[in-house]
């Protein structure tokens, strides 16, 4: 029998985006190849285990990721932007760690349409370039991540450019009963320099157009607490909805479905609209966002402090008025991201069968 592939990434969290990539990477290498042995390092392992239907393993638990290890060929390290230190050297210093685990265990180590970075201290940089120069195989999810791992020192021709897998991810999901009418989805966070009151302010001149505004917290808490002070401070209140409830990534897409247009921080709030070819307007916070938005040849917030409600509604109303355009340059744009995935899958699998 084959040995097992090890995915790390952010799982477990009751984040919505990460949970996002790695369903979309189960669903693509079972594409490939449909009995292939999965283990998940994951922050709640019996829940992962049941909503995928994979093996997981408690990633707190390092004597089981040792174990895990020597059963396994290969560890995928996957999506999202695993490799930071903007929220500190220890979520870095993990994901680099759990590589060097499994090599000492002999497995190949992958790295899966990652967004890297920002990574700003000296030591982070040298430890990710050191790293990373000896996996098997790296695609990133953007130009500028592959730029990035190119000044760490990893050599440019081993490094390719892919889609976030959650840009070709198909599923079947109902969506939640939303009102009917215009409607405007919105993902934000609580970060330095987003005022309530100015969102709020923005998306009341957005509710007078007709629009109805529909919250969607894709980490749970954090972005429903948040969502819920723009809300309060929001003088058309009955014109704006929060969907109060834990939703599964495949819910979030077809619930995204529903909109004429996103307004988004969150990241995979941008990725799902664009799945679906719905024209969003970004909010920056973090490079990667401002990354994704010119990829996708959206508009976009770059700077949030200072911002005016003119500004937030200025930006909105460029995307509402060319709605048609933008969704033609969605559907192009879809066709390619859909190529990488698949290419990047078979490439893994590939690794894998080497063994």
């Amino acid at each position: 029998m084959k040995k097992k592939i090890v995915l790390s990434g952010y799982y477990g969290f009751d984040n919505a985006g990460d949970e996002g990539v790695m369903g979309a990477i189960i669903q693509g290498l079972r594409a490939v190849e449909p009995n292939i042995p999965l283990v998940v390092l994951s922050n709640q392992p019996e829940k992962t285990a049941q909503d995928w239907q994979v093996a997981a393993v408690d990633r707190w638990d390092y004597k089981a990721v040792w174990r895990t290890f020597g059963e396994s060929s290969v560890l995928i390290s996957g999506g999202g932007s695993l490799l930071q230190d903007v929220t500190g050297m220890k979520s870095l210093l993990y994901y680099l760690g759990i590589m060097v685990l499994a090599r000492l265990r002999h497995n190949k180590v992958v790295i899966y349409a990652q967004g890297i970075g920002p990574v700003r201290s000296p030591l982070g940089r040298r430890l990710t370039g050191h790293i990373l120069k000896k996996a098997a195989y790296i695609s990133v999810r953007d130009a500028n991540s592959a730029r990035d791992l190119a000044n760490m020192g990893v050599p440019e021709e081993r490094i390719q450019i892919t889609a976030d897998p959650c840009l070709a991810w198909q599923y079947k999901c109902a969506p939640i009963e939303l009102p009917a009418g215009k409607k405007i989805g919105v993902s934000l966070r609580d970060w330095k320099g987003v005022d309530e009151k100015v969102f709020a302010a923005a998306l009341d001149r957005l509710a007078e157009q007709g629009y109805r505004i529909i919250f969607l917290p894709f980490h749970w808490t954090q972005d429903r607490d948040f969502s819920l002070r723009v809300m309060e401070q929001m003088t058309r209140q009955e014109d704006a909805l929060l969907v109060d409830q834990r939703l599964t990534p495949q819910t979030l897409f077809a619930t995204i479905r529903q909109m004429d247009m996103m307004i988004s921080m969150r990241l995979h709030g941008l990725i799902m609209a664009a799945n679906e070819e719905i024209p969003f307007t970004a909010v920056s916070y973090d490079p990667k966002v401002t990354s994704f938005a010119h990829m996708a040849e959206m508009p976009i917030i770059e700077k949030l402090e200072g911002i005016q409600s003119d500004d937030i509604v200025a930006c909105c109303e460029e995307t509402l008025r060319t709605l048609a355009e933008k969704k033609q340059i969605l559907t192009e744009k879809k066709k390619q991201w859909q190529a990488a995935y698949e290419k990047t899958n078979r490439d893994v699998i590939n690794i894998w069968k080497e063994e």
